[in-house]
């Protein structure tokens, strides 16, 4: 994941070093403090574009920065936690 120009001015440097982190960490794993693209949320949940979707339709919050779209770890872990089991 690539942030350039003056958004990534605007993080800190515990965000920049947490982003670096994000794209390290093993498939499945979601760290809270973390900022994610649409496809590495995709590839570490194991989810197809089509349920991302689904997801987004019933309350997963996606953040978009220009034309790039992000979803902070913490409303993953969120999301997940809201839904009812089966």
């Amino acid at each position: 994941m690539t942030v350039t120009g003056r958004h990534l001015m605007r993080m800190t440097s515990d965000e920049r070093v947490t982003m670096r982190k994000a794209n390290t960490e093993p498939p499945g794993f979601i760290e809270a403090g973390a900022l994610y693209t649409l496809d590495e949320i995709e590839r570490r949940l194991g989810l197809k574009q089509w349920a991302r979707k689904e997801a987004a339709k019933k309350g997963l919050r996606i953040k978009k920065i220009g034309r790039k779209s992000f979803i902070l770890g913490r409303d993953v872990i969120a999301f997940f936690d809201d839904q009812p089991e089966e």
